[in-house]
């Protein structure tokens, strides 16, 4: 058996290259400024922000000294961005290291960025298994963890996530020294990266007041929480401000506050729901059975062998194991309960830990040999199979924005000769593709995303044009089709 695994383990090293190699090919699709979803446009705004210098928010426009207000883009950027969704140091990473790339051309930077991200989610997963797992089977460990929902997504697409389950990583590895207090400083930035790193933050900080109940002061309860902070300011620096009245500066736990709070709630009436957990479950069930089970009762079955996996590795002392496997499956009934949209890809988070947890037992027990064999069997297959099918469908997506965006721009700069007094923004609807002056056109007006106002009267108040593929109808208020594109404007 073990010599089975071998071969598998050098023809995994072969299919995980072989991803690798494909995600890095489609690194190079549609890798133009005008073609980015919005979550990818949130780092690439980020890195011009500053080697643009560009003061993308108006925060410093009655500033006339240029010295001065480019450092303060620069200070404001680095500290704060446009808003707390997810932490600085993860833009602040690419804006340092491949922020460079930028005075080059836009397609050399996007692919960079999309590359650096595989990297992360790379370095992540061999992490991991260096504190988990049997390294004499890195690449079959390796390819299971490739074969999960939200892989495909995670490589192609920067975000966060990745470099949030790397400082898991992290923590784990300085708490199975017991540098608790540096365990809990490296959650506070994955936490402060993104806030589903708060589900080890809690369960580890918990994890250490058991364990130290015999010493247990209030003094070190500080010194935990403190560390804790320190962790989250070091992802966010802007909280380093308290949350009292200091001039006119806003509350910035408060703006962080609210914007998990209404992010939440996106495209959803309720908080949680059991309608969530049954659609989820039944999902699931579609998912792992290769669509032969629509039944809520094998997420119940695969629920109830979690918590008796993380039993048994509490009695045999594997408290690292145990840790881990409670943040995935604490993080995947949280996303079964309060996430109505079915999207696999919030579960790679939760299929991670649980797998890494598993797996660890797994090593351990007699007979090890055919349980991997057999999950490696249920898991990997399946996995490759959605992957070529999302690596296909990339391969052909067809986008005109690319030759429509130049005529929509083309369009407004003539109808700007002739506005009287003109406020030079063109707000944009986000969920599509746009331009960005001095990336993909320059001129003297600004294309800003539209993120607060639906009402098309409201938009046209503070802009001059507003772009979007959604057709509306208000009195006072004109469009022209251009290509998929309405371009609005009041009716002078």
């Amino acid at each position: 058996m073990n010599k089975i695994l071998s071969y598998l383990n050098i023809l995994s090293f072969f299919v995980v290259a072989y991803l690798i190699i494909r995600f890095i090919n489609i690194s190079f699709y549609l890798n133009n400024y005008e073609l980015l979803f919005i979550d990818e446009r949130i780092i690439i705004n980020d890195i011009y922000n500053v080697w643009y210098l560009e003061d993308e928010f108006y925060r410093y426009t009655e500033i006339n000294n240029q010295f001065l207000k480019n450092l303060l883009i620069v200070i404001t950027e680095f500290a704060y961005g446009g808003d707390l969704r997810y932490g600085r140091i993860w833009s602040n990473i690419f804006i340092i290291l491949l922020g460079p790339l930028s005075l080059i051309n836009d397609e050399l930077l996007i692919t960079s960025v999309r590359i650096f991200t595989m990297f992360i989610y790379f370095l992540s997963i061999q992490l991991l298994i260096n504190i988990f797992l049997d390294k004499q089977y890195r690449w079959l460990y390796s390819i299971i963890f490739y074969s999960i929902p939200g892989v495909f997504y995670f490589n192609t697409a920067p975000k966060p996530d990745p470099l949030v389950i790397l400082f898991i990583g992290i923590s784990i590895y300085f708490l199975k020294k017991n540098k608790y207090n540096l365990s809990l400083l490296i959650l506070g930035i994955a936490t402060g990266i993104k806030i589903v790193g708060i589900f080890a933050l809690l369960i580890v900080f918990l994890y250490i007041l058991i364990i130290r109940k015999y010493d247990l002061t209030l003094t070190l309860i500080f010194k935990m929480l403190f560390h804790s902070w320190i962790g989250l300011v070091l992802a966010n620096p802007i909280l380093i401000i308290p949350p009292v009245n200091i001039g006119n500066l806003p509350n910035f736990y408060k703006i962080y506050y609210n914007w998990l709070d209404t992010q939440s709630m996106v495209a959803q009436q309720k908080r949680f729901s059991l309608d969530y957990f049954i659609n989820w479950s039944e999902n699931i069930s579609i998912h792992f059975s290769y669509g032969l089970i629509k039944n809520v009762s094998l997420t119940f079955l695969i629920i109830a062998l979690f918590i008796y996996l993380i039993y048994l590795m509490i009695i045999n002392q594997q408290h690292a194991s145990s840790l881990i496997t409670m943040v995935g499956l604490i993080h995947l009934l949280f996303i079964f309960i309060s996430v109505e949209r079915q999207w696999k890809v919030y579960l790679n988070f939760s299929f991670i830990f649980l797998f890494i947890g598993l797996l660890s037992l797994l090593s351990n027990k007699k007979n090890s040999s055919i349980f991997l064999l057999v999950f490696y069997l249920t898991i990997v297959p399946l996995g490759l199979f959605r992957i070529s099918q999302q690596i296909d469908s990339k391969s052909s997506i067809p986008n005109d924005d690319f030759k429509n965006i130049p005529s929509v721009i083309e369009h407004i700069e003539n109808k700007y000769k002739e506005l009287d007094n003109p406020i030079n923004i063109v707000l944009w609807d986000p969920s599509y593709g746009m331009p960005r002056n001095n990336v993909t056109y320059e001129s003297f007006f600004d294309v800003r995303e539209n993120w607060e106002d639906q009402n098309l009267i409201a938009i046209l108040n503070k802009a001059d044009f507003f772009v979007t593929k959604d057709e509306k109808n208000f009195d006072g208020i004109i469009y022209h089709k251009i290509g998929d594109f309405f371009v609005y404007q009041k009716i002078n």
